[in-house]
C-alpha cells in the first residue's frame, strides 16, 4: 500500500461564466468532501463574473484559492494549470457546473489508499449518472468518450 506525505486533496474546478452555480458548487464540496482539501478555482478573465462572486464569498472559505489561467483559454488549460499549481499528491478535477458527483470524492480517496494507482469517475460506467450542467454539453462530452473509446481503444 502506498504511503502520503500529505493527507490532502487537490480539487480543480475550471470556471468561465459559473456564476449561478460557483457557490453552490462550492458548498457541495465543502459538505461532502470530508478529506482535507483546497479548492483551486481556475479562471481565464479576471472579468468574468464568476471570479467576482468568488471573491465576494471567498471569506467564507478558506480553502478556496483563486488562480489565473496560465496557457490559453479553456477548460482543457485551466486543468493543466491546476495541475501545474496544485502541491497536493492526489488530484481531482470537478466542473464549475455542478455536474459532477462530489460525494465520490472521498470513495475514491478510500481507492487510492487501499492500493489503486489511479481512480477515474465516470458518469457512463456501470451505475454512473450525469447530473445538472447544460444537456448539450453532456450529448457533446458523450459522444467525445464514446468516440476516444471506440476508435483509440482508450476507455473514459
Amino acid at each position: 500500500m502506498r504511503k502520503f506525505t500529505k493527507p490532502l486533496v487537490g480539487i480543480i474546478v475550471p470556471i468561465y461564466l459559473e456564476q449561478e452555480t460557483i457557490e453552490k458548487t462550492i458548498r457541495a464540496i465543502e459538505k461532502n468532501v470530508r478529506t482535507s482539501h483546497f479548492v483551486y478555482l481556475i479562471y481565464d478573465d479576471v472579468n468574468d463574473p464568476t471570479v467576482k462572486v468568488v471573491k465576494k464569498i471567498s471569506n467564507n472559505y478558506p480553502r478556496i484559492k483563486l488562480v489565473k489561467n496560465r496557457f490559453n483559454r479553456g477548460a482543457v488549460n485551466a486543468l493543466k494549470t491546476g495541475f501545474v499549481v496544485a502541491k497536493e499528491e492526489l488530484l481531482v478535477p470537478v466542473m464549475g457546473d455542478l455536474c459532477d458527483d462530489t460525494r465520490d470524492i472521498d470513495k475514491m480517496v478510500s481507492l487510492i489508499h487501499s492500493g489503486y494507482d489511479l481512480v477515474c469517475a465516470s458518469r457512463y460506467s456501470y451505475g454512473g449518472k450525469r447530473v445538472n450542467g447544460p444537456i448539450i454539453k453532456g450529448v457533446l462530452s458523450f459522444f467525445a468518450c464514446q468516440s476516444l473509446y471506440y476508435l483509440i481503444g482508450f476507455p473514459t
